[in-house]
């Protein structure tokens, strides 16, 4: 993951996290322990890589992961499968 990539999982992710304290059902049902990773629905290499490095995660250390996206100002949240 390069600077820029991490940069932007950065801004997404304050991103998230604001919108989750305003609407907090968002994530009702996904454990504490779970791992999040985000995505762009403009930019679909970070989504890859956010999702091969939940992969990486899910394999070893057996947690569940999930993916959040913002589509017309609403986060998406999906499960990432291996």
């Amino acid at each position: 993951m390069n600077k820029k990539e991490i940069e932007k999982n950065f801004k997404l992710s304050s991103q998230f996290n604001e919108y989750v304290i305003k609407n907090p059902e968002v994530v009702k049902g996904i454990s504490s322990t779970a791992c999040i990773v985000m995505g762009s629905s403009r930019d679909p290499k970070l989504n890859q890589n956010n999702k091969e490095l939940a992969k990486k995660i899910i394999k070893n250390e057996n947690k569940k992961c999930y993916q959040a996206i913002r589509l017309n100002g609403k986060w998406k949240i999906e499960p990432i499968k291996k």
